[in-house]
């Protein structure tokens, strides 16, 4: 039948000898192929229909014979395809789907398992048939999920093109380590609970650059809150409690596709305006997505790897009577002594002969420590996973912006001096 461009092939030895007849033709873009199989005695075995992705008849018949072998076989099987060498073919209820992703590196999730980085995988990945949860996400971009449907076991291509999420921060990626936590008895302006011990970072984690910004609440959690907004969109974000902290985080995991850190399902309200929790929200152990930092995690990235009281050097004076220009904590942090802003919102300093009217600034402008990171050292105080805030503000005297120290305020507090940086815990690094 040469309208149909039958052809009688043999099969070669599978686990007995079989004969096929099989009968291909074009069906629209693709081809269609027929197969009768009889066995050593002529009887009939199976009769299968398959259509393919195939453009030619040669690519139609080797798909057939695949398919074939699988049948027969209810495995994966070698057989001697029409014009080339022997192949292993996949079993008839797996589908193999080549996906191409834009970042290359994009990372892909099936069914709730990390496959890993897109570029990394080596050809087609196997899936059964059916329906499959697919989640596509990677650092800096939105995350996309959606159903991926397989009905027929024919090679696919699935294309993945995420979009940049518009949030500014630059992440920096801190190695697990050692160091001396707290401060020497030495240290000018220290206090008592700083006591000077030696603690390990088990895990490696990635830390934000900068404080979040204005921009980056307001994409995030959809309202203005900061009191100091003329300041502008790369200002940090000011005036959230820490319960505001948590939903932050959790948004911007969700955002990216990552699992949520804090289980806030006893909590309300609007983040940064009236968000209120009946009981202390609990961390998800091992969480992958955004988080507070710990105390001490914070304070070792603050450090990048120094002992003095700041990043850049001693302090000059450890006074809390007043305010003391220090020229090293100058050059890295905005403090009483150096925030000053025109126009309405600021707080009067007057008495302190510091700033006349002191308000948060512009982030990164002054110099980074060793890894990268700025404003660990005034401008808005960043709170912790303890509910701890770090670092000091526009409003701390000198020895309040020390990497040591720490202040402990209740965690349903708002004040414009209150900002927050962001972690996430790396595998490995």
């Amino acid at each position: 039948d040469e309208e149909r461009s039958c052809q009688l092939k043999a099969a070669r030895r599978l686990k007995v000898d079989y004969d096929f007849e099989l009968c291909c033709r074009p069906d629209e873009s693709t081809w269609e192929c027929a197969l009768r199989v009889q066995d050593a005695s002529g009887d009939l075995v199976l009769e299968l229909l398959r259509r393919g992705n195939a453009e030619t008849e040669e690519a139609a018949i080797r798909e057939a014979l695949a398919g074939l072998a699988a049948h027969l076989l209810g495995e994966a099987a070698t057989v001697q395809r029409p014009i080339s060498e022997a192949t292993t073919v996949p079993d008839e209820g797996v589908a193999r789907v080549v996906f191409d992703c834009s970042p290359s590196d994009t990372e892909l999730l099936i069914d709730d398992g990390s496959l890993g980085p897109c570029a990394a995988l080596e050809g087609a990945v196997e899936l059964s048939l059916g329906e499959h949860r697919l989640l596509m996400r990677h650092p800096g971009y939105a995350a996309q999920q959606q159903t991926l449907r397989i009905n027929s076991p024919t090679e696919r291509r699935f294309s993945v093109q995420l979009a940049r999420h518009g949030l500014d921060s630059t992440w920096i990626s801190v190695r697990s380590g050692q160091f001396q936590a707290g401060s020497p008895r030495t240290e000018d302006g220290r206090s008592d609970d700083e006591v000077l011990t030696t603690t390990n970072i088990e895990q490696p984690f990635e830390i934000a650059a900068t404080e979040l910004s204005q921009r980056e609440w307001r994409l995030l959690m959809g309202t203005d809150i900061s009191h100091f907004s003329t300041c502008g969109d790369d200002c940090p974000v000011d005036s959230i409690n820490w319960f505001d902290a948590l939903a932050l985080a959790n948004a911007y995991s969700e955002l990216e596709g990552f699992q949520h850190c804090y289980d806030l399902s006893t909590c309300h309200g609007t983040a940064g305006i009236d968000f209120a929790c009946a009981e202390a929200p609990k961390a998800v152990p091992g969480c992958e997505g955004y988080r507070l930092p710990t105390g001490v995690e914070w304070e070792y990235a603050a450090r990048a790897g120094t002992q003095s009281a700041f990043y850049n050097g001693r302090i000059a004076d450890g006074d809390d009577d007043e305010c003391e220009t220090d020229r090293g904590l100058a050059a890295i942090g905005w403090y009483c002594k150096n925030a000053s802003i025109e126009g309405e919102g600021g707080f009067d300093l007057s008495k302190d002969e510091g700033s006349s009217r002191a308000g948060t600034q512009p982030r990164a402008q002054l110099s980074p420590n060793a890894w990268g990171l700025f404003d660990t050292a005034g401008n808005v105080a960043e709170w912790t996973e303890e509910g701890e805030l770090r670092g000091g503000s526009f409003l701390s005297y000198a020895r309040h912006c020390r990497s040591a120290a720490r202040q402990t305020v209740t965690a349903e507090q708002r004040a414009a001096s209150q900002g927050v940086r962001l972690v996430r815990a790396l595998e490995h690094l």
